[in-house]
């Protein structure tokens, strides 16, 4: 089980770290290069495209090789529509041939070609709007290399999986499926329609993606649900199975863009269901936005400016449309979603903007790309006007970027509904700000402008949102009565509560019952709070832990399982009979030490975290997530957390651990140390990386033993042919985040020197150190770390700890 961040006072509940290296940096446009042994590779390629065959590549990206990646062109109108041009959209997995392969945490590419877009930006713009409002993917340039041919710039889209879902979702771990029609399917088959009791309906509508449970039967019963509950029962019944709000918010953003080439378009596609198994129903996702801003191939473009925010509302065959909106409720919240949307981006100031500073970023990429779809002229132009295109032998108006946002930003406000006065929302908060478990807790927040009929709080631990009425009397932590300040008491919470909470208000129906809501994104990015557990220092640690053991150690049934080893930096042995560990913060008592456990004084015990208690004592009842998750002690109250360990995504055989035994930094070891002291004090080396391992591209490794008065050799490998590695050498560790580096300084400042060491022309080095003859400095420690300068920045490599002997 993954535990949050919880950080209040506006800011959202669900914190996701970005990965050191970011490879959806807005910002810049990597290099990614691709090399095919075969001459033929792209007619390879265009045989394989209907089977969805990979074809194996290396793919180079900042000056590091990944072997034996897979290649395929994917896409349809994208892939099939473009003529005589060569610039087809790829997929690459690193992790088709070799598992595990990534590319700074992502193991899947998808690079799309503009299709149905001159200006080469709408769907960056349009996942930039998507991902304030819904869950979404990340989506960046990138500039393609093929056998030392450059093929310009491609649209780097994140896939929907679970490095993506972990991102935005408690649990990553849910079905997933990918909303699209296949041949031989019902026309209206991935629309959420009723198809009956067979779950075998459904195959044609919606991809099953990963290892789905029940493959399937959940989307039938959401169908069913969404088809068959009488209206009166659907406002209960159809938010158990679907987050109803998130999907309504879905539809807005559609709509107000528009992406008509999604659910609500004549061909109801291109979207994900994500099964969220933590609070068990399904969120609604985008995808494929390329023809977002009315660049889908329907309608006029007037008919587009102008698209009326109910559009398909009378579609019999668009059931989330028509039966949602029916609800006046629903249809106020999605009414309230558009207003949202104008006021949070959809606008020209703004989105002009962001044309402007991504067409500048790729412009000079565009310019010397010879397979690019269009021209440079039409690059420019289709920003300020309309640009016609051919595709498949039609001519194709492509609405010009500013009449259309502008346009349809005024013909929505100018909408009788749309336009309806609402009130407005401010300071929403929670007190006490760090609430226990004897603190009554209250929510608050101040309306003003048109008068609200009702304000309600919006709360959750688990599951639907409860809706609470708010009170402006003075009895209810609201300070004085019709101060304008609303509140509500929720009470007193058990330790480990994480509430999520927003705010939400609507005029009378004389007024026409308009909504807003603080956030006002409503519950996509919620507040929240924590009723954290009580914390003590004590002298048994969590020491290290592995994630993923693919070649390590077995354990007394000959499996290779996750561990977690604990360390005891006391002098005497510690009894931690009814301690317990656990990765669920919910669950204090998931696997309890049995009677009798000890920790020897200054040593280790190690707990196989594999799911399967019946294979020892010592065998916990989790397993751990090598995603990314955490781990905590407790005392035998259940109640106090003695240590606990938050780590993220983590890579086959390398352990999280601490540098020194129940001290700190933590690092990684590509080593790992079960069994065993982390720190065992005696003459040798210790290799270590930063806790974000993939960030640290280059590789430093020693050989021999560090004695006084001998040589000894240090390798370096990773840097770019003929490059330089600067070696930082110090007396002291550390794990210092830098700003504006993916990496981390992983030996302590002040520096005790710089060494430049030259690479050859495989950018490698072995370095021979004469070490000093000098007693004085038996038992002293040096650290060293490599970097070097690459085509993106500083790369930096692991350290190394010498501990000096005679």
């Amino acid at each position: 089980m993954r535990s949050t961040a919880c950080v209040v006072l506006g800011v959202t509940c669900l914190v996701r770290s970005v990965p050191a290296q970011d490879l959806y940096d807005e910002s810049m446009v990597r290099t990614l290069s691709l090399s095919f042994q075969e001459t033929n590779w792209y007619q390879l390629l265009t045989a394989n495209y209907s089977s969805k065959t990979f074809l194996k590549a290396t793919l180079s990206v900042d000056g590091k090789a990944y072997k034996d990646v897979g290649v395929r062109f994917r896409g349809n109108s994208s892939y099939s529509a473009i003529g005589t041009s060569q610039k087809k959209p790829f997929e690459i997995a690193l992790d088709e041939f070799l598992p595990g392969q990534n590319l700074y945490g992502i193991q899947t590419l998808n690079l799309n070609n503009g299709f149905r877009d001159p200006t080469f930006v709408r769907e960056v713009i349009a996942w930039r709007l998507f991902r304030r409002f819904v869950p979404a993917c990340r989506c960046n340039y990138v500039k393609l290399v093929i056998n030392n041919e450059n093929w310009g710039p491609y649209i780097n889209v994140q896939q929907v999986d679970k490095t993506m879902l972990r991102a935005w979702f408690r649990d990553e771990d849910g079905n997933r499926y990918r909303a699209e029609r296949q041949l031989g399917a019902s026309q209206h088959a991935s629309a959420l329609t009723w198809l009956g009791n067979n779950v075998d309906a459904y195959k044609g509508g919606y991809e099953a993606k990963g290892t789905p449970t029940n493959p399937w039967v959940d989307v039938r019963d959401l169908c069913g649900v969404l088809n068959n509950t009488p209206a009166a029962q659907l406002p209960v019944e159809l938010p158990k199975v679907l987050d109803v709000e998130q999907a309504l918010r879905y539809l807005a953003v559609n709509n107000v863009l528009p992406a008509i080439d999604s659910y609500i378009g004549n061909v109801s596609h291109n979207y994900y269901l994500y099964g969220d198994g933590f609070h068990g129903r399904f969120a609604m996702l985008p995808w494929d936005l390329n023809a977002s801003f009315g660049g889908n191939a329907w309608l006029t473009v007037l008919q587009k400016v102008q698209l009326d925010p109910f559009y398909q509302f009378t579609h019999a065959q668009r059931p989330l449309i028509t039966r949602t909106l029916s609800h006046a409720s629903w249809r106020q919240l999605y009414l309230a979603q558009i207003r949202a949307i104008l006021d949070g981006g959809y606008d020209w100031p703004t989105i002009g903007g962001w044309v402007q500073e991504l067409q500048k970023l790729i412009e000079p990429e565009l310019r010397g790309d010879t397979k690019r779809l269009y021209s440079m002229q039409e690059f420019a132009d289709n920003v300020v006007k309309d640009v016609t295109i051919t595709v498949r032998l039609s001519r194709q108006i492509i609405p010009g970027l500013k009449p259309m946002v502008e346009g349809r930003a005024a013909f929505l406000r100018q909408h009788a509904e749309v336009g309806l006065p609402a009130p407005v929302l401010t300071k929403l908060t929670h007190a006490p700000a760090n609430p226990t478990i004897f603190d009554d807790v209250a929510l608050t927040c101040i309306a003003s402008g048109t008068q609200a009929a009702h304000v309600r709080a919006y709360a959750r631990i688990r599951g639907t949102w409860a809706s609470l009425e708010m009170f402006d009397d003075g009895k209810h932590a609201d300070g004085a009565a019709n101060d304008g300040t609303y509140g509500v008491v929720l009470g007193k919470l058990p330790y480990g509560t994480e509430v999520e909470y927003y705010c939400g208000a609507e005029t009378s129906a004389s007024l026409g019952g308009a909504m807003t809501f603080e956030p006002r994104a409503a519950g996509h990015r919620p507040q929240c709070f924590r009723i954290e557990w009580p914390r003590r220092a004590h002298a048994v640690t969590i020491n290290e832990i592995l994630a993923s053991n693919k070649s390590g150690i077995r354990d007394e049934v000959g499996e290779r399982e996750d561990w977690i080893e604990l360390n005891n930096k006391g002098k005497q042995p510690i009894d931690i009979s009814g301690f317990s560990l656990t990765d669920d913060e919910t669950l204090p008592r998931r696997w309890t030490f049995p009677a009798g456990t000890t920790v020897p004084a200054g040593g280790t015990l190690l707990v196989w975290a594999d799911g399967e208690p019946a294979d020892g004592p010592l065998h916990a009842t989790f397993k751990l997530d090598a995603d990314g998750e955490a781990v905590l002690l407790f005392d035998r109250d259940g109640v106090t957390v003695l240590d606990e360990l938050h780590f993220g995504t983590q890579r086959a055989d390398v352990s999280t651990g601490r540098l020194f035994d129940g001290g700190q930094p933590w690092v990684s070891y590509p080593f790992s140390t079960p069994l065993a002291n982390n720190d065992p004090g005696t003459c040798g080396y210790r290799h270590y990386s930063g806790l974000g391992v993939d960030a640290y591209a280059l590789d430093l490794r020693a050989s021999g033993l560090p004695k006084l008065g001998t040589q000894t050799t240090w390798a370096l490998s990773g840097a770019s042919p003929s490059g330089v590695y600067v070696l930082l050498l110090s007396a002291t560790p550390e794990h210092l985040t830098l700003p504006g580096f993916g990496w981390s300084l992983l030996v302590g400042l002040p520096l005790a020197g710089l060494l430049p060491v030259p690479a050859d022309a495989s950018g490698r080095a072995n370095l021979q150190l004469s070490l000093p003859s000098d007693p004085r400095l038996d038992g002293a420690r040096i650290y060293a770390m490599p970097l070097t300068l690459a085509a993106n920045g500083w790369a930096a490599g692991n350290a190394i700890e010498a501990l000096l002997c005679r």
